[in-house]
């Protein structure tokens, strides 16, 4: 209980919290959906959903912004290469669902609350759409032309939540329940 309530005091006395709460509006666990339709393809389309921790509009309608919230451990972490490594597709659909929703530029902040002073963002502008769109359409590409190809390192932060882990997988649970990086 005590680690949550360190989390917490974190954020409530970070820049970033007091960012939000500027807003006239945040909205929380914000639900969203958009489809994403390979370009030439008629009929073919991927439906990509989520939600995000938190939106607010800052400077009128012009720009979005989208927290994301994190609880893992990061002390010695490099913040900026564990976000690129673990949420990069994450921030990737996020900046597409806010300007696909009409803004004209988001940024998108992973909070890490252990080190919540340290706020890893990401700025797009509506100009990015074209380029973001076909980053998600690659690596969704195996998906949408019906390639399901288990990854090649198994482990249980990936896997423990994967819909096909039982019936499809092909990897036993002892590698797919392990942890990622095991102690040496």
């Amino acid at each position: 209980m005590e680690d949550i309530r360190a989390l917490i005091g974190n954020f409530a006395r970070s820049d970033l919290c007091a960012r939000l709460a500027a807003t006239p509006r945040v909205r929380r666990e914000l639900a969203f959906a958009f489809t994403l339709r390979p370009h030439g393809v008629a009929g073919a389309s991927l439906l990509v959903n989520g939600v995000v921790d938190a939106y607010a509009v800052e400077r009128g309608a012009e720009k979005a912004l989208v927290v994301d919230y994190k609880s893992d451990p990061v002390q010695g972490v490099d913040l900026e290469a564990a976000c690129d490594e673990k949420y990069g597709t994450q921030r990737l659909i996020y900046a597409l669902a806010a300007l696909r929703s009409g803004a004209a530029s988001v940024e998108v902040v992973h909070c890490f609350l252990e080190r919540a002073d340290e706020p890893v963002s990401a700025g797009f502008s509506a100009a990015d759409l074209p380029r973001l769109e076909a980053e998600l359409l690659a690596l969704a590409g195996g998906v949408i032309d019906g390639r399901f190809v288990p990854t090649d390192k198994p482990h249980r932060e990936l896997c423990a939540t994967c819909p096909g882990l039982e019936a499809l997988c092909s990897w036993p649970k002892e590698r797919t329940l392990a942890p990622a990086n095991p102690p040496v």
